[in-house]
């Protein structure tokens, strides 16, 4: 009589059973694991900066005295922004020109509407903020005396405060460069960089740094979640 062994079929049974329970504990965390978010989903910010400061190679820096804008949240991560900046102007050879976005008043450069969304700012995930992109078209176009502006790109900015997992009426949101070059240029610290570039009457963009912090107030509670 031929005794034949069962144990590879028992063996590859066991192997099966762990490789289902394995899948499905790698299921379970992926489903526990969530994006940053905004709560409640329908929030609505207005924010409100001091001076803005821009810095774009082969020009004079320039800044803009105040701004002003509107936060909608959409879906909980993320929604569209609409940026307007006040008492902007240049100074170049001790002459002084106010920027402009056609049809605004004398100083005021408008923003395109923009789409903003939270990331993660760093890979350990530590700190957090805006992804600000244009809805279409270009940042912003403007003038400067004679000369003609336009920007382009993205931009990613950090809340500062509230921390994660804390209810506010308030928040910052602050940009932070090192000359022309953004602090923060990659989600999660890899990957596609982004960051804004200007253009000076039709010529070569260059990049542009930003610096400056905006207050964002809520009438409701707001909180990010991680």
């Amino acid at each position: 009589m031929i005794n034949r062994s069962h144990a590879p079929k028992r063996g590859f049974r066991a192997l099966g059973v762990a490789l289902v329970a394995s899948l499905a504990l790698t299921g379970l965390l992926a489903s526990s694991a969530s994006a940053l978010s905004i709560s409640p989903s329908n929030a609505s910010q207005s924010g409100s900066g001091n001076a803005f400061y821009f810095s774009a190679s082969g020009q004079p820096t320039y800044n803009c005295s105040s701004s002003w804008s509107r936060w909608q949240a959409s879906g909980g991560t993320g929604g569209t922004a609409e940026v307007t900046l006040g008492g902007c102007k240049i100074v170049f050879f001790g002459i002084t020109s106010n920027c402009t976005t056609a049809g605004m008043p004398t100083g005021s450069i408008q923003f395109s509407k923009l789409n903003y969304s939270l990331v993660y700012l760093d890979a350990a995930k530590t700190k957090f903020g805006y992804k600000l992109t244009p809805v279409s078209g270009p940042v912003a176009e403007f003038t400067c005396g004679p000369s003609s502006y336009k920007w382009t790109g993205s931009v990613l900015g950090q809340i500062t405060s509230p921390a994660l997992g804390v209810e506010s009426h308030t928040a910052t949101l602050r940009f932070t460069a090192t000359g022309t070059s953004q602090d923060y240029q990659q989600v999660e610290g890899a990957g596609t960089s982004y960051h804004l570039s200007q253009s000076q009457n039709g010529g070569a963009a260059v990049d542009l740094g930003i610096n400056t912090e905006i207050g964002l107030t809520s009438v409701a509670l707001v909180k990010y979640l991680p």
